[in-house]
């Protein structure tokens, strides 16, 4: 029952973050930031590393994204793992912005297999879905940790 509470927690933290978008004409980086902040998300949410944006980019957009995102203050964005794909899904904020969510920047959860099935079941249902254990982004020289990421999708 308290991974049950803990999950419906974090899922009232998404469904916030939904609001704030659907309640507003744009949100800016550093609202989003003040957002998530506010939220104070510390020792009460011990196994929530960070809440992010993950927008759906066609292959046509990819340069508009790039070119967004850096002028933003993150000129060294760019969209991992490389190659041509016809979609990318790239963590493009993800707060608190410190640490390994910095790593996480740019990293195309749709080129993941696992992580593109909850995206995908996401979509299709409206509502939240959450991965199959995947390798989270880590610190240089710091194991690999595994985890997993739930999505709520936003539409415009």
């Amino acid at each position: 029952s308290r991974i049950e509470q803990r999950m419906a927690a974090y899922g009232l933290i998404l469904s916030g973050v939904r609001g704030l978008f659907m309640a507003s004409r744009g949100v800016e980086r550093h609202e989003f930031h003040a957002y998530i902040d506010s939220l104070h998300l510390g020792a009460d949410f011990v196994g929530l590393d960070g809440v992010g944006l993950a927008p759906i980019v066609l292959a046509d957009q990819r340069a508009w994204h790039l070119a967004q995102v850096r002028s933003e203050g993150l000129g060294s964005y760019d969209i991992r793992p490389p190659g041509q794909r016809s979609i990318y899904v790239p963590q493009a904020q993800l707060e608190p912005a410190v640490g390994k969510n910095v790593l996480a920047l740019g990293f195309d959860g749709y080129a993941d297999p696992l992580r593109r099935v909850a995206m995908d079941r996401a979509v299709d249902s409206g509502g939240l879905a959450m991965s199959g254990r995947v390798v989270l982004a880590s610190a240089p020289g710091e194991p690999a940790r595994n985890g997993y990421v739930l999505y709520y999708p936003l539409f415009d």
